[in-house]
């Protein structure tokens, strides 16, 4: 015969795993918007970046590429990727790690930031940034035969080793967090059900000390609650 106890605790523990698996769900998906937020401002920071190392001299375009400072895009594991062209298609410059392949864009470049996922060209799974940049460096800076500055087409490609470690690890502090919590609730539960249920465990105790053939006396159990 099913107890009481069991049945309370049974259905308490239910209801307190259904809640905690969403609200655990949704703390996932919320962390996990966050992070892929933070990866995308990290490419766009590097988009930037690049106006930094271009210089114009009269139509001709320099880029001061150091493989020390950046050495990510041009190391043999898991390398990001770059190419730079001129907004009429010429190319400026692209990534040692392209190994001469093109890394087109998807659709048109424009000056606000585009981030799409994608497959890297050696095969893993990377996400995109592309945007239109002009030239900050241009020569001679004063004067009427200044040039007209520049505008580069960015396209930029990082894979998402970083950013998938990070979610996993976030869903695992989730899944440990919502555990601890219910483990927590399945103990406060049993106390408070236990607590609950005296007054019936004192009447059971009373009622199996009567002897059915000889009652005498009162049925003395203390203050029982009105149910």
């Amino acid at each position: 015969m099913k107890s009481i106890r069991s049945f309370l605790l049974l259905r308490l523990v239910t209801g307190a795993s259904v809640v905690l698996t969403c609200a655990g769900i949704v703390l996932f998906y919320v962390a996990a918007r966050a992070l892929e937020q933070q990866f995308d401002r990290n490419l766009s920071d590097r988009i930037e970046s690049f106006v930094s190392i271009l210089f114009q001299h009269g139509n001709e375009l320099s880029f001061e590429f150091s493989d020390e400072l950046m050495s990510e895009y041009w190391r043999e594991h898991q390398p990001a990727y770059f190419e730079l062209s001129l907004a009429d298609g010429g190319l400026v410059e692209r990534s040692e790690s392209l190994r001469g392949a093109a890394l087109p864009p998807r659709g048109a470049v424009t000056e606000a930031t585009r981030y799409w996922t994608a497959r890297l060209p050696d095969g893993r799974r990377g996400r995109f940034a592309s945007r239109r940049l002009a030239v900050h460096h241009v020569y001679p800076e004063e004067g009427p035969d200044r040039p007209e500055a520049a505008m580069v087409d960015v396209v930029l490609a990082r894979g998402r080793e970083d950013l998938v470690a990070a979610e996993r690890l976030v869903a695992l502090n989730c899944v440990l967090f919502c555990l601890a919590v219910l483990a927590l609730v399945a103990a406060l539960a049993w106390y408070a059900v236990g607590k609950g249920l005296e007054p019936l465990g004192r009447l059971g105790a009373a009622l199996d000390r009567i002897d059915a053939e000889h009652p005498t006396g009162r049925l003395e159990v203390g203050a029982l609650p009105r149910e």
